[in-house]
């Protein structure tokens, strides 16, 4: 198992990512900056609700969760979690690890990789439901999330997002389109010009 690069940082106020002094763009802000979230949805809850679901799932999986203080509506969103790795089988190996990547320039901290259940994969968790269009953008992400592990001598042998409902239920989708990688590429040169040229 690699480690983190030890000169990759990650500036969690600013979500800005430097190594060896150098601004690395990362997959988010790839995204982002070409315009392909939607961000109608962006709510200061959505996005508290959001972060508080994927810190929960990381904590269950370290077995550090102290489930008596979730607040009533994460509740379900563990209760999909454990369904979904009960049902599943699937094991998770490495939890939110940020990388860079050598060749590419760009770093990201996917949230899992892990064993589902006979191969390794990318896994993705999104709070919420899984419409055409973000379950389109997510393959895009996890192929990036891909190219880190990759990079750093982990091989990776498929993509997966796991969408975790309010209900308690989960949805799984397998990304397979082997156009996500070079559109990612495509966006991130795009993003590189913007950087260097404004």
């Amino acid at each position: 198992m690699q480690p983190e690069a030890k000169s990759l940082q990650l500036d969690e106020s600013t979500h800005v990512y430097t190594e060896d002094s150098a601004v690395l763009p990362s997959i988010t802000q790839v995204l982002k900056l070409e315009g392909l979230y939607d961000t109608r949805w962006f709510t200061d809850y959505a996005r508290e609700f959001g972060t508080a679901g994927h810190l929960l799932t990381q904590l269950y999986d370290e077995n550090d969760l102290d489930e008596s203080i979730l607040t009533v509506d994460l509740v379900p969103i563990l209760d999909a979690w454990k369904r979904f790795r009960e049902e599943s089988g699937f094991v998770p190996q490495l939890i939110e690890k940020k990388f860079s990547h050598s060749v590419h320039r760009f770093a990201g901290k996917p949230d899992r990789r892990g064993m589902f259940p006979d191969k390794v994969v990318v896994l993705e968790i999104k709070i919420g439901k899984p419409y055409k269009e973000r379950v389109v953008l997510t393959g895009i992400q996890t192929a990036a999330q891909a190219l880190l592990f990759q990079d750093n001598e982990l091989p990776v042998e498929g993509r997966f997002s796991v969408y975790l409902g309010k209900d308690g239920r989960y949805n799984l989708e397998q990304h397979t389109d082997p156009n996500d990688k070079d559109a990612f590429l495509y966006f991130l040169g795009s993003v590189k010009m913007k950087m260097r040229y404004g």
